[in-house]
């Protein structure tokens, strides 16, 4: 296995696929643009205050940055490099 010894020059959410299910995770990148990392867990949406608006803000754009990675290619789980 190839290994990667340099820092992710970016992250963003995607689509990943593993074991017949689709997810989105957060997925790491090197500096080709090749993933080389994702988050163990699928990602969810965590919870806010009802009345603290910046949270609502902030939860806004990580839906917004979840629903951009349904228009990507589905990354298959067995095709990224671990490094």
């Amino acid at each position: 296995m190839k290994e990667y010894k340099f820092p992710p020059t970016y992250w963003e959410y995607r689509q990943v696929s593993r074991n017949g299910v689709i997810a989105i995770h957060e997925v790491y990148f090197d500096n080709k643009d090749v993933p080389f990392s994702l988050t163990e867990a699928r990602f969810t949406p965590y919870y806010v205050k009802a009345n603290d608006r910046d949270s609502l803000k902030t939860l806004r754009t990580e839906l917004e940055k979840m629903l951009e990675a349904c228009d990507k290619p589905i990354l298959e789980y067995n095709e990224i490099i671990f490094g």
